[in-house]
């Protein structure tokens, strides 16, 4: 099956044995995408004048089975970087909102990078 696109598929099978009459039978199959987290925005910037801060922004997560699941957020890369809640149930046919924020307290002048994954609580989805 992992062979197959999604769709769905059908085929004969001749059925043959020594004891029966030959027997055709159809056969149907239905292969699904592996489901995924979506994520919007895919990325962020964040742009700021010392002292003030950035205000904080919206990471809005579903999935593209419209299944409801757990997620969490980690493997956050910096200090500076911050995602709240730090975990959630994503709703059946719907979303949740995560607020990505960045403290520029204690950073000098730059530009700085960093990052985060979203694991899902099932094995059917990979992290991102």
């Amino acid at each position: 099956v992992n062979l197959l696109s999604a769709g769905s598929f059908s085929a004969f099978v001749l059925i043959q044995s020594p004891s029966y009459q030959d027997t055709v039978v159809q056969v149907f199959i239905d292969v699904f995408a592996q489901p995924e987290l979506v994520l919007q925005p895919s990325e962020f910037s964040f742009a700021a004048t010392i002292p003030s801060q950035p205000s904080s922004q919206t990471l809005v997560l579903s999935t593209s089975d419209a299944q409801s699941i757990d997620v969490q957020i980690d493997n956050i890369s910096q200090p500076w970087l911050s995602i709240e809640p730090m975990s959630g149930t994503i709703p059946a046919s719907n979303s949740i909102d995560f607020s990505v924020s960045v403290d520029i307290s204690t950073l000098a002048e730059g530009q700085y990078s960093g990052s985060f994954s979203v694991t899902p609580s099932s094995t059917a989805y990979d992290a991102v």
